[in-house]
């Protein structure tokens, strides 16, 4: 994403985030931008768009929060204030704009264009008709598969052409709900903290670094996702850049953040079970999503496309074996090339943000005997096993009763020299969670033979078994892990081994800046290193260069 923000310069009258003006026919766009917490005294906190009918305007995969038009009596459009043009917006965000008219978007004049598709505008905040406000209906209007909820007041203004969107306090209209979406953050957030220290402004680069010492997250988890600094004020959202185990950058200058504030991380993914999932219509949209998620039909209606759940279960015989449901569960090998198991298959299928439920049982990752093939993560995508193959919910799965083992004894059962020599590979950036699984029986001169995390893949494992893998030639038989801050929750790692450097888990930093794997709940036991005068560590070793 592209942020754009005020930072340090003077408060705009109009156009806080930029003043598109003009007599010419032109067609102006923007992409992938983040408009967040820009400032004008009259009009259009982030932009402002005017003031001839040739002039069109277009945002794709776009966010605008946080912006604020000042005059508390006479201020329009919190994010954008339109005038004699035409505004198309897809795939955009507006949520915590705040405006005395239209904190989300403003039109002014008659002839004019205003066109939304999967667009969400959500908790933007205003004393007038906070969501979409214009003076006089433009001359042509369509809002589509879009998402109007928890804003102030009125979310649309009565008068546009509203068709297969989700409007709190209803809207006239084909297709139109007016039901709680279910964001999947909603209520308490997907993480609700408290500050522990003042805020840390960095007026070069316009961003504020935030912490709170019991965060305790993955490095990168919460990169895109949008933070409220302090609940009593709905106004302060903005942008999340980055995050290590207990900070977290945003842009913009986040300066009303104090040490004992209560903050909201959220976002405005729906959940699966969302009464908006497949209400929306696929006539003219947009393919993907704000995240470059393929939009499936039926269309969601909203910027976020809801994420899917790939089901696989090896017990199955019969089935459409396309991982759509526990009925029709990825059960078979590939046929021909590498036979990757159904799990690899449910992985190649899946976009960040899908889950994938795996059913007890042992799973491979080839039924042929290439020693070198693999089961690859994905980055966004959650993996979970422990299920029996009937649950409708995460939290009814049961890890002890129903074991799902990933094994590299793919040849020889008797034998160990015909083994798999890695199992679980996170290549480089996929930050991936890996739940409730035993991986075992690797076998042979590879690092990580157990579970290989590459540089910068940050993941989460959590709830497994690591045992019974050796690196016969290198380091690290249950774990490598190089050049990144991945999270260990609630795990065993056993009777794993290696020729050089750390039976149970081998930390590889070779890079500048810092890296921090994180252990809770863990056990780390019973682990070896072969005798071997070079050997070192044998439940962890570590090498810093």
């Amino acid at each position: 994403m592209t942020g754009v923000q005020t930072c340090a310069l003077p408060i705009s009258y109009n156009g806080g985030g930029f003043n598109v003006l003009g007599t010419r026919t032109s067609n102006q766009q923007f992409v992938k931008c983040v408009f967040a917490n820009n400032l004008a005294v009259s009009g259009g906190a982030a932009g402002i768009i005017g003031t001839t009918t040739g002039l069109v305007v277009d945002f794709s995969q776009c966010e605008f929060l946080g912006n604020q038009v000042l005059n508390p009596g006479s201020s329009y459009g919190g994010a954008l204030y339109m005038s004699m043009s035409t505004l198309n917006a897809t795939n955009c965000v507006f949520s915590g704009n705040y405006a005395h008219m239209g904190a989300g978007i403003y039109t002014l004049g008659a002839s004019k264009t205003l066109i939304l598709k999967n667009c969400t505008l959500a908790y933007n905040r205003g004393s007038n008709n906070t969501g979409i406000y214009f003076s006089v209906v433009p001359t042509t209007n369509a809002i589509t598969n879009c998402i109007a909820w928890a804003n102030d007041l009125t979310d649309i203004y009565s008068g546009l052409t509203v068709t297969y969107s989700d409007v709190e306090g209803t809207y006239a209209g084909t297709g139109n709900l007016a039901t709680d979406p279910l964001f999947t953050s909603d209520a308490t957030g997907i993480w609700v903290g408290t500050w522990t220290s003042g805020y840390s402004y960095n007026p070069s680069n316009c961003t504020t670094l935030l912490t709170d010492t019991a965060g305790g997250w993955v490095a990168g988890e919460l990169a895109g996702n949008y933070i409220n600094i302090d609940t009593t004020n709905e106004r302060l959202h903005y942008y999340i850049i980055s995050n290590t185990a207990t900070t977290i950058t945003v842009l913009g200058q986040a300066t009303s953040a104090a040490l004992g504030d209560s903050y909201r991380i959220f976002n405005y993914q729906i959940q699966n079970s969302s009464p908006v999932k497949a209400a929306g219509t696929d006539s003219s949209m947009p393919s993907n999503d704000i995240a470059d998620r393929t939009r499936t039909s039926t269309y969601d209606m909203g910027a976020y496309e809801a994420y899917r759940i790939h089901y696989v279960n090896t017990a199955l015989g019969t089935g459409s074996d396309d991982g759509s449901s526990w009925a029709n569960a990825y059960r078979t090998y590939e046929a021909a090339g590498s036979f990757r198991s159904p799990l690899s298959r449910a992985l190649v299928a899946a976009s960040s943000g899908d889950e994938i439920w795996v059913a007890q049982g042992t799973y491979y990752p080839t039924s042929g005997t290439d020693r070198f093939v693999y089961i690859e993560l994905k980055n966004g995508v959650k993996v979970y096993g422990g299920f029996s193959g009937i649950e409708s919910s995460l939290s009814q799965r049961n890890i002890r009763s129903y074991p799902t083992i990933l094994s590299g004894n793919i040849g020889d059962k008797a034998i160990r020299t015909d083994n798999s020599q890695q199992i679980v590979i996170a290549p480089t950036g996929a930050s991936a969670r890996l739940d409730g699984f035993i991986i075992t029986d690797a076998d042979g001169w590879s690092d990580g033979s157990g579970i290989f995390l590459s540089e910068n893949a940050n993941c989460s494992i959590a709830n497994c078994i690591i045992t019974n893998n050796s690196s016969t030639g290198n380091s690290g038989g249950g774990v490598y892990s190089m050049n990144n801050a991945s999270k260990f929750i609630n795990c065993v790692i056993t009777g794993n081994s290696t020729a050089l450097y750390g039976g149970g888990f081998y930390f590889n930093y070779t890079l500048a800046g810092e890296f921090a794997i994180d252990f809770e709940n863990c056990v780390i036991a019973g682990n070896y290193v072969t005798d071997n005068p070079s050997s070192r560590g044998g439940g962890i070793s570590t090498y810093v260069n």
